[in-house]
């Protein structure tokens, strides 16, 4: 890590900062996608296949 930023550099550190750790109040989709399917797991029950079987019978 270098010893010293330029004051844009600075700032654009800051505003990065400032965006991870304000509160959006959004909810990340892919986020609850993973907390189900693992919350699934864990109650025994398989996970439904990602891309339907039909699917991908009419592509070939």
């Amino acid at each position: 890590m270098t010893q010293h930023y330029s004051t844009a550099q600075i700032v654009e550190l800051h505003g990065a900062l400032e965006k991870i750790t304000a509160d959006s109040g959004a909810w990340n989709k892919s986020l609850a996608t993973l907390r189900a399917e693992h919350q699934a797991r864990l109650a025994g029950e398989q996970s439904p296949p990602k891309v339907p079987t039909l699917a991908l019978e009419r592509v070939a």
